[in-house]
């Protein structure tokens, strides 16, 4: 994942806040190439959303985006329509 397209992928298709399960399910949508690498890549749907959960930890000041729930995981479904732990993510500079 090239850290410019992503940036531009979550300025023009995240709200301000988001779910890394919400980025994960449009990425799904928007790029399913790229989604479909990764899952090709990892084998496991579990490992790819780790993997892309752990992209945004990664590099989240050069995509422009902070973690708002560093002490407490929010509970969401995941692309398998399971409730699992994951963050929050803030856009800065985005009203």
């Amino acid at each position: 994942m090239k850290v410019d397209d992503i940036k531009s992928f979550i300025k023009t298709e995240m709200p301000k806040t988001f779910s890394a399960h919400h980025f994960i399910t449009k990425l799904m949508e928007k790029d399913t190439e790229l989604y479909g690498n990764l899952l090709c890549k990892y084998k496991n749907v579990t490992i790819t959303q780790m993997v892309i959960g752990k992209y945004l930890s990664n590099y989240q000041r050069l995509l422009g985006i902070s973690q708002g729930n560093m002490c407490q995981p929010v509970k969401s479904q995941n692309i398998l329509q399971k409730p699992s732990k994951c963050a929050i993510w803030i856009q800065k500079g985005k009203h």
